[in-house]
């Protein structure tokens, strides 16, 4: 609305005009969900995404950010020691230097960092992009890897331990999946005596990789016979 003024400067009238912001109120709510979803999904996964400007070294995210990163008043804390455990501390410079620097096309990183409930595992993912005028942003996410780190380190204490029981064993043993080309998954070091390799480079491997035509086409047709049978087969 705009006031019409007359000779007098009395307002006289005034003129109006209307317009249909069905679309731009629609567009606006569907924003504002998918902005609450993504919130959800961060907390969900604990995770937080930023905006990170190198020049400026000013960072923006999500509001589960100053949570996982200590952010304060748009920036990330100067003194590393103060939030990265000491170990870490040489890699997460070397990674935010060259973030600041501009020069990354990408980074992604670890660190370990002491909060009130003990040490928590952290992974930083960043991508670069430029604008028109080759402006340098970095988006990324930063996410607490905590307890994937603690199930990937009691599976890891997993495997070691039952590589050492069948290492034990006076017999070749080994695992194939059937529904990867019965590629040996598993072995022991009887089985690496015997086809004069290490572990590393039978696990991952088919028979027809590790054997020449004929042999290989063997042990295939004895897989599948095994396959079919229940009880297993035995093979001289």
């Amino acid at each position: 609305a705009a006031p019409i003024v007359g000779d007098t400067d009395k307002v006289i009238g005034c003129i109006l005009v209307f317009r249909d912001v069905t679309d731009e109120y629609a567009q606006r709510e569907r924003l504002r969900r998918t902005c609450a979803q993504l919130e959800a999904g961060s907390r969900h996964t604990h995770a937080a995404t930023f905006v990170y400007d190198p020049a400026s070294g000013e960072i923006s995210g999500s509001s589960l950010l100053p949570e996982l990163l200590p952010v304060k008043d748009g920036h990330i804390a100067s003194t590393i020691e103060e939030w990265v455990c000491a170990e870490d501390g040489g890699n997460v410079r070397s990674q935010l230097d060259s973030l600041k620097s501009g020069t990354a096309e990408e980074s992604t990183f670890d660190f370990r960092r002491q909060t009130k409930s003990g040490i928590h595992c952290f992974r930083v993912h960043a991508d670069a992009e430029r604008d028109e005028s080759g402006r340098v942003l970095y988006t990324g996410v930063i996410q607490d890897v905590t307890e994937f780190k603690l199930a990937t380190s009691k599976i890891e204490e997993q495997q070691r331990l039952w590589q050492l029981v069948i290492d034990s064993l006076p017999v070749v043993f080994f695992a194939k999946d059937a529904d990867d080309d019965y590629r040996y998954v598993l072995g022991n070091q009887e089985l690496a005596s015997l086809l004069k390799r290490p572990l590393a480079e039978i696990e991952g491997k088919t028979d027809d990789e590790l054997f020449s035509g004929h042999d290989s086409h063997a042990f295939r047709v004895w897989d599948e016979r095994a396959m079919r049978s229940p009880q297993g087969e035995i093979f001289d």
